[in-house]
């Protein structure tokens, strides 16, 4: 198990919130789950997302998945996320 910390730009919080909640099955099944999401105090577009991971290996194949990024662009995201794992 290792913990993931996103972080990344987006246009509207609300917006990305919704987009980002109805995406929790996608992440569950490839054992992804959420601890906390919130955006940085004074910078509501800095948004900070962290999650456990049953297997770490799995992040590179789940980050670059088309579809994922694709719903990262309707959603507003403006930044590549920057990912970090913890272990």
């Amino acid at each position: 198990m290792a913990t993931l910390i996103v972080n990344h730009r987006v246009a509207d919080y609300a917006t990305w919130k919704t987009g980002f909640d109805s995406d929790e099955q996608r992440r569950a099944g490839a054992g992804i789950n959420l601890i906390s999401v919130g955006q940085k105090a004074g910078d509501p577009g800095n948004v900070y997302i962290i999650f456990n991971v049953v297997d770490p290996s799995i992040l590179p194949q789940f980050m670059a998945d088309p579809e994922l990024q694709q719903k990262m662009q309707e959603l507003g995201v403006i930044s590549a996320p920057e990912a970090i794992v913890v272990e």
